[in-house]
């Protein structure tokens, strides 16, 4: 069950098509080039879009976790499965 840009196996994480295409839409709304990354300074947005609101030292934590060392960005495909175990 994978997914254009996204592509991603959202059965595999438990998630319903319904539920996948509701957190694409919040990711793809900062993902402006429509590459499937963010920036890091886009995660705090991201993540209050879904309804929570890091503090400084959460995101930090996120950060290091989510970031691509090559790209210096945070791929929808790391991000979600990232989210959904926390």
């Amino acid at each position: 069950m994978a997914t254009g840009g996204y592509d991603i196996d959202y059965a595999a994480l438990g998630l319903t098509e319904e539920r996948f295409e509701a957190f694409k839409s919040v990711f793809s709304t900062l993902d402006k080039a429509h590459t499937g990354a963010i920036t890091t300074k886009q995660l705090e947005t991201l993540c209050y879009k879904l309804g929570e609101d890091f503090d400084e030292e959460e995101l930090s934590v996120a950060t290091a976790s989510l970031v691509d060392p090559q790209t210096g960005l945070i791929h929808f495909t790391t991000f979600l499965p990232w989210w959904i175990s926390e």
